[in-house]
Parts: C-alpha cells; structure tokens; sequence
C-alpha cells in the first residue's frame, strides 16, 4: 500500500489512513505463534486499541518532506510504533495506570509478570523488524537508522528514569531539570527521534537532520 502526503489535502484524512495502516503492519509482524493466552495475545492487546499513531506519521512525512519515498521508511515506522507499544506496558506498570485507552491496562488483566514479558517480546519485535531495512535499504544506512533508534529509545529510558526517580524520592525538579527530563522522554520519542529518522532515510544532510531534530523535538515536548 503506497500512502503519499501528496493524495491528502488535509492532515487529518492522511493521519487516519496512515494510521490504520500502521495498525495492519503492526499486527502482521505479532507471531502467530503458542503460548497465545500467555504472550501473543497481550502482545496484539494494545495494537488493537488503536491509537493516533502520530510517531510512525511523522516518520514517513519527514522522509517525504525531504524527497524521499516515504514507502521506504514504512519498515522504520511500524518499529517505532511496536517500540510505542513495548513504552506502553511497560509506562503502565510504572505508573500504576488503571487504565489505557478505555480499557483495563494489560498488567491488572493479566497480572505484571506476564504483562512485562509481553513487554519484552514487542522490543524484541523493535529490532527484527529493523532488521527488514536491510533488504530495502542500503546495508550502511539500514545501521545508520538502527542506531539512531537505539539511541532515540536509550533517551527515553533516561527521560523515564529522572522521573520515576523523582516521584520515588519525592523530588519537585525545577524548570531545567523538568525540561531535561521531557526532551529526552517524550521530545526524543514522540518528535525528534521520528522526524529525523525519516529524514536519515530520505538522505537529508546533517545540517538538515538537526533542524528538523529541533522542530521534532518541540512537537514531542508540546505533546
């Protein structure tokens, strides 16, 4: 399926359709495979629910943005939203969260154990999946977009630790301390990382990626 910004006058009817097919790709990569009770359905559970699946957008628009076939980035998209997905179960246990997207969060149906290693299983799916880029990229930048992931994801486990740890210690940051904390969670996560990874694919140059770092990076902090 070939999804161009082209063949959408508004964002919103690109969204939806970018959207829902990020929804099928993500859950074509689940196995389908046993234990489904204990692990491939929790695996699908949240897919399921849907979601704005703005990341993976903002990936395939910057690689088009920067004259790229965003076709080509559509295996990088749907890691990122699997990564979503991982972040998810993972956030909720952290939290304590009740619920996740109108529903019971996966670890209060399921219990935590089963819940974190589903968990598991869809950041193992992150890496296979970016594994495909080397059958459709070249091998160089197949790593160079691997890389930029690993590290988009490295940053929001930092991010996610600053504030699990001030709730922990009952630490109130001050405005720098807070801004740390939300670029590298969700600035890294939700805007920059996708908006440069999209860029890397489109072979914009290094000038440009941080650029569009920057503006990605405030979508995530505003979001």
């Amino acid at each position: 399926m070939k999804i161009s910004a082209k063949d959408h006058v508004q964002l919103k009817s690109y969204l939806k359709a970018t959207s829902e097919w990020i929804g099928e790709e993500t859950l074509r990569r689940i196995p389908d495979g046993q234990p489904k009770e204990y692990l491939y359905d929790l695996m699908r559970d949240y897919p399921q629910r849907g979601g704005k699946r703005f990341r993976p957008a903002l990936v395939l628009l910057s690689c088009e943005l920067f004259g790229g076939d965003p076709e080509k980035a559509m295996t990088s998209a749907v890691a990122l939203e699997l990564f979503h997905n991982f972040a998810l179960v993972h956030d909720d246990i952290e939290d304590e969260s009740l619920l996740r997207r109108g529903e019971q969060t996966l670890h209060l149906q399921h219990g935590i154990a089963l819940a974190l290693n589903a968990g598991d299983a869809l950041l193992g799916l992150v890496h296979e999946t970016l594994l495909e880029n080397h059958s459709k990229l070249d091998s160089y930048l197949a790593v160079e977009v691997h890389q930029h992931l690993n590290k988009v994801m490295q940053a929001t486990f930092e991010g996610q630790a600053l504030d699990i740890g001030w709730v922990a210690n009952q630490t109130f940051p001050d405005r720098a301390e807070y801004h740390e904390m939300i670029s590298r969670k969700t600035g890294w996560y939700s805007g920059r990382g996708p908006c440069i990874c999209g860029a890397l694919i489109a072979g914009a140059p290094k000038t440009d990626l941080e650029a569009v770092g920057r503006f990605g990076e405030a979508i995530g902090i505003g979001f």
